[in-house]
């Protein structure tokens, strides 16, 4: 995953794919780990209505950035598929 500048206030959308040996693979459990630069942590479990699956394998996660700073998004799938991507969302302050 990767962006273009991000501002505080932006509602954002982020692709999960899960795949088994290449084949794209639903895991039984999939959930999401939002932590903002505060520390406070916001823990999606699909289906809820801002994670949604697209496709076999596929899911997006809908979430506004409502603070400056680095924040840092962790999917993981569990079950079938086993398996944890996390990566870092730079958000700018806004200057309005």
């Amino acid at each position: 995953m990767s962006y273009n500048t991000i501002y505080k206030g932006q509602r954002v959308r982020t692709k999960i794919e899960y795949r088994l040996n290449g084949v794209p693979t639903d895991p039984t459990i999939a959930q999401v780990f939002i932590k903002k630069p505060s520390g406070s942590t916001i823990t999606l479990t699909y289906p809820e209505t801002d994670f949604v699956r697209t496709g076999l394998g596929v899911f997006e996660v809908y979430y506004t950035l409502d603070e400056g700073g680095t924040w840092w998004f962790r999917s993981e799938g569990a079950g079938v598929i086993d398996g944890v991507d996390e990566v870092p969302i730079s958000v700018q302050e806004s200057a309005f």
